[in-house]
């Protein structure tokens, strides 16, 4: 071999060696991504009623989409706001959500999808009607009924509306049922459990429940329904006639998962 290939292959060693030692020790290999999961709702979505944060339905739901997106992080984006109506939801978690979807989806980089969206929301509408019906289904409380049911539902819309606009159409977007809060025995107004039925699902002097609007809504467009009505009993919720504790959190997690698995 003649000196001049020898001397070359000697100095390629040399870098070679070099570049090896400058890597560092027991580097992996960077995750691709960081899409996003985006929150919106209440304090069932901050995590009120479990026992630890960690153990509300949304990290739950969290940690169900990361194996998911094999080669990618799915990061947290919540804007959920303990004690919100749906009117504040519109005015205050909305705006926020849709800049971040924007940003994410304006730049057309798969690296930066939005894994999914969720949203619950409802909850503290209803919880306003205990006041006017305590005295039962009266004349005053199914007309505040009726107001509180069509102000939910057209903030709904805008809600639903702006969020698949935003996101497109492939992105998964799913909003929850709401489930008898006032189940528990131990809840103060638990007599008007039974009410709370009807203003969930409909009957009697309540031809469509809140239920039944979220799941209308949510078909106008083509947002998946997380059905926790059905699942979440009595032993489900605390006694504060509000919040669903680990084992409600839990089952919330999972109807959500079932429709995102789908």
């Amino acid at each position: 071999m003649n000196r001049t290939l020898v001397g070359a292959l000697a100095a390629a060693s040399i870098v070679t060696a070099s570049l090896i030692a400058a890597a560092p020790a027991f580097a992996s290999p960077p995750a691709k991504s960081q899409h996003a999961y985006v929150v919106l709702g209440d304090s069932l979505a901050v995590g009120v009623g479990a026992s630890d944060p960690s153990l509300g339905y949304v990290p739950q739901v969290a940690d169900f989409l990361a194996p998911n997106a094999p080669g990618h992080r799915v990061t947290l984006q919540s804007f959920a706001v303990s004690g919100d109506e749906s009117g504040d939801l519109v005015a205050g978690q909305l705006p926020g959500a849709l800049a971040l979807i924007n940003q994410r989806t304006g730049n057309h980089k798969f690296a930066d999808d939005v894994a999914a969206i969720t949203v619950d929301i409802g909850g503290n509408d209803v919880a306003g009607l205990i006041p006017v019906c305590s005295g039962g289904l009266t004349p005053a409380c199914q007309a505040q009924i009726g107001t509180t049911l069509g102000t939910f539902a057209f903030n709904l819309n805008v809600t639903l509306a702006q969020l698949r606009a935003a996101a497109g159409p492939d992105t998964p977007i799913v909003v929850m049922t709401l489930y008898n809060s006032l189940a528990n025995p131990g809840c103060p107004v638990n007599y008007l459990a039974g009410a709370a039925d009807l203003v969930l699902e409909g009957g009697g002097p309540i031809p469509a429940g809140i239920n039944d609007i979220i799941r209308v809504t949510a078909a106008a467009y083509d947002v998946r329904v997380a059905e926790t009505y059905a699942i979440i009993g009595p032993t489900d919720v605390r006694p504060d006639c509000l919040h669903a504790n680990d084992v409600g959190h839990a089952k919330v997690a999972q109807a959500f998962e079932a429709v995102l698995a789908d």
